[in-house]
């Protein structure tokens, strides 16, 4: 069971980051996966984009149902890409492109409460684009960047 979560999780990342590195280079911009980070890197900056996958955890005596994304990362990202999974851990059900700073330190709680309501996308498509337009601007603020 638990290698099968951890498949559909990798599954899901693998088919995701392509599409965002691919919009990326239509925006006229480059970057950079590295997989044991779960972290995308805007070459030419040090702004970066951080995928987590949001679990479900069955709660004792039918408490209200949540998530947890594990956040904890030596070096936040600007954003980070969350993707909420459905209660058997196999399907995507919704993504959130969240910033820095609503990010915890050590486990990020989705619920049904509707914390992160705002910061939620339609699908995958528009968490994409979402992604891409945010890193673009992100890249275009930095100061690493030459001015021409």
């Amino acid at each position: 069971m638990g290698s099968e979560r951890y498949r559909a999780a990798r599954t899901i990342i693998c088919d995701l980051v392509p599409r965002i590195i691919e919009r990326a280079a239509a925006a006229g911009f480059e970057s950079k996966w590295e997989w044991r980070k779960r972290n995308l890197t805007f070459t030419g900056t040090k702004e970066s984009l951080g995928i987590a996958i949001a679990r479900y955890l069955p709660t004792r005596q039918g408490t209200s149902p949540h998530w947890v994304a594990h956040t904890k990362h030596r070096v936040k990202p600007n954003l980070l890409l969350v993707i909420k999974m459905d209660s058997s851990n196999r399907k995507p059900t919704a993504y959130y492109v969240l910033p820095r700073y609503v990010i915890a330190d050590e486990h990020t709680y989705f619920d049904r409460r509707g914390l992160f309501e705002e910061y939620r996308c339609k699908g995958r498509a528009e968490a994409i684009r979402r992604c891409v337009a945010l890193g673009g601007a992100l890249q275009a603020q930095s100061p690493n960047l030459p001015i021409e």
